[in-house]
């Protein structure tokens, strides 16, 4: 009896891992199905031309608006061009670069604190596993 039982609990551990594994394969290409989907959706030019004038009007009624993208926007070319400097560029920055580049991390670990929540989600459950059934034999 023992090893018949031994037996049935590691095949049936052995069933939810695969099915666990299948579960997140299936997964993996549907999410990367949504992100192509998203992606091409965001890339589309009339969409892109639309937000370009949306912004415009937004900046040209709040000025402050275009002032902080701008900053954002020198921040990333900023951030882009200290990767290929070496070392000779880093010594040679003057007080306000320096303190651009600190303000520049402090935001970046900012914002990757806000777009990485510590969430994990968990595995949605078989639904034919969880469901209870109920014969009516009340007539």
């Amino acid at each position: 009896m023992r090893k018949k039982l031994i037996l049935y609990f590691k095949r049936r551990n052995h069933a939810r891992k695969q099915w666990e594994q299948k579960f997140c394969q299936r997964y993996d290409q549907l999410m990367e199905a949504w992100e192509k989907k998203v992606e091409r959706i965001e890339n589309n030019p009339r969409r892109r031309a639309k937000e370009s004038k949306v912004r415009e009007y937004y900046e040209k009624q709040f000025p402050e608006i275009r002032k902080q993208r701008e900053l954002q926007e020198r921040m990333q070319s900023s951030r882009v061009g200290q990767r290929g400097g070496g070392l000779a560029s880093s010594s040679a920055r003057s007080e306000h670069e320096v303190s651009e580049i600190i303000d520049g991390i402090s935001e970046q670990e900012v914002s990757s604190s806000k777009s990485n929540p510590a969430l994990f989600l968990q595995h949605i459950s078989d639904i034919a596993c969880n469901t209870m059934c109920f014969t009516g034999e009340n007539k």
